[in-house]
């Protein structure tokens, strides 16, 4: 079976660390190709030994106007270069990793390319017309849809009704290499690295640096675990990613903000902006409790990342951490933006160490069983399958 994997970006984050992952632990009688605009996701790829052809990239966000215009060419253009590598490779299907390489797959599929499968990773707010539209398109024309989460399902599924929808779809949620992500570096060795061994308590959050994501709010959660008397420390470990013009977001300008915060709080002593990390299983050894405070998450990789290495998660109740953590059992789920109750939560956490190690050894079994890799490669495969077969 030959796979084209399409992806609409150059940036590296949890979708993409997810493909990888999900590359990696296809079996052998799989071959994968990615098209993706050079760049940081690309060299990743070629360091793993896969081929990779090069699309342009879409331009543009969610508003009408010149930028909507150049983003319709730029489908265009890619839609046809993704019809001549699958004829060049031989591809039996096209895997494509978000909302808008889906758009471009299936425009491949309707030049005369193979079956497209859509994979799903974000949400989308129901009130822009062109991810509206994008969706109903997607819904209409692709063989499969898979969504890494029930949540980001429901939010795909928003505001363009059923008529539309011609193929299966699947929630698969996402899969974690339980090798790598294992405890016994040792925590002492780790906090040593991160500079954070005199520190009693180090909470972490782990992932792109984007306001939705609200790390002010972890940072607000800190002063207060100070004010209660804890010898506590945060470390934020991310980059700015997507931050070219038509996006939602302002990432760079809130990234400052975050700067600002630490300082306005008097915490810079106690706040590390570490930047991306490789290294994260490392990272995740040395923090106590993983914060997940989003204001929704489609699915949050690093909820099973930090489960994988018994580190505790307190995460947002609005989104896919839900569908993985038991409440009280892996970790705690709370509202996002609600900074006292998260403090308060917190607090009685950090006093039940016990309770805290049952959390950890809790939540590494359940990844194991239910979110490791290979798992979910055996899922993405049965979708495979079902589409080649004609059997959906």
């Amino acid at each position: 079976m030959r796979v084209l994997f399409v992806s609409h970006t150059s940036e590296v984050s949890g979708a993409e660390h997810s493909l990888i992952a999900l590359i990696e632990a296809l079996p052998v009688h799989v071959t994968a190709f990615v098209a993706c605009p050079p760049g940081e996701f690309a060299e990743s790829l070629r360091a793993r030994e896969v081929t990779v052809d090069v699309l342009g990239g879409v331009a543009g966000g969610p508003r009408l106007g010149l930028a909507t215009i150049r983003a319709v060419r730029n489908l265009l253009e890619d839609a046809l270069r993704v019809t001549r590598l699958t004829r060049q490779h031989g591809a039996d299907l096209v895997h494509a990793n978000s909302l808008r390489s889906a758009v471009i797959g299936c425009l491949a599929g309707r030049f005369g390319g193979p079956p497209v499968i859509a994979h799903v990773r974000d949400c989308f707010p129901s009130g822009e017309p062109l991810t509206r539209i994008a969706r109903a398109f997607v819904a209409r024309y692709a063989d499969a849809v898979v969504f890494n989460s029930r949540h980001t399902r429901c939010c795909f599924a928003n505001g363009i009704g059923r008529l539309v929808r011609r193929a299966p779809w699947t929630v698969i949620p996402n899969g974690v290499d339980v090798q790598r992500f294992k405890p016994g570096l040792g925590r002492v060795h780790a906090r040593r690295q991160l500079g954070v061994e005199h520190r009693a308590i180090v909470l972490g959050v782990i992932g792109q640096v984007s306001p939705w994501k609200a790390h002010d709010d972890a940072v607000c959660v800190l002063a207060t675990l100070l004010d209660h008397g804890h010898d506590a420390h945060l470390l934020i470990v991310g980059a700015t990613k997507f931050v070219k013009r038509g996006g939602r977001f302002d990432h760079v300008a809130y990234a400052a903000e975050i700067r600002d915060l630490v300082h306005a709080l008097d915490l810079r002593d106690r706040v590390s902006l570490l930047g991306e990390r490789s290294d994260v299983p490392m990272v995740l050894e040395a923090v106590d409790i993983v914060l997940v405070p989003s204001w929704q998450e489609p699915f949050g990789r690093i909820v099973i990342e930090a489960m994988a290495m018994e580190t505790p998660v307190v995460a947002t109740s609005i989104g896919g951490p839900s569908e993985v953590i038991r409440h009280g059992c892996d970790g705690i789920l709370l509202p996002p933006r609600a900074v006292q109750t998260w403090a308060r939560a917190l607090d009685r956490l950090l006093r039940e160490p016990e309770r805290m190690s049952a959390m950890g050894r809790s939540g590494r079994q359940r990844v194991v069983e239910c979110f490791n890799v290979h798992r979910h490669a055996a899922q993405v495969l049965a979708v495979y399958e079902q589409v080649l077969s004609g059997t959906h």
